[in-house]
């Protein structure tokens, strides 16, 4: 059933709290989620990335997010994505990652914050 789902953290990924990423269904209310430890968080930020934390929170929330729906896709009407990291960044790099995979896909990405303008 092709539907929108909503993308959510349950904290942000600079806290000392275990992050939480979760997508659900507006409809069905099926969901998916995945939780990175503080250790995780720690070791990804050391060993992977290099720059800004801000540029780096937006990549590893598109690639959790990539993770989540990539078996999904085709059932995703508009992806919703909470404003948890600068949305402009997520949205970009998880686009990437999709045309790298050389999946093609015709869901949108809106944020939260147009959503609710609807």
């Amino acid at each position: 059933m092709v539907e929108d789902y909503h993308v959510d953290l349950s904290n942000r990924f600079y806290s000392k709290k275990t992050t939480g990423i979760a997508f659900v269904g507006a409809k069905t209310k099926r969901n998916k989620g995945c939780a990175l430890h503080p250790r995780i968080k720690r070791s990804i930020e050391r060993n992977l990335f290099i720059g800004s934390r801000i540029v780096n929170d937006a990549k590893l929330y598109a690639i959790c997010i990539y993770f989540l729906i990539k078996e999904d896709f085709r059932n995703i009407e508009k992806l919703i994505i909470c404003n948890d990291e600068i949305f402009l960044y997520v949205k970009d790099y998880l686009i990437k990652l999709f045309e790298e995979e050389g999946i093609k896909f015709s869901f949108k990405i809106i944020s939260i914050t147009e959503f609710r303008e609807f």
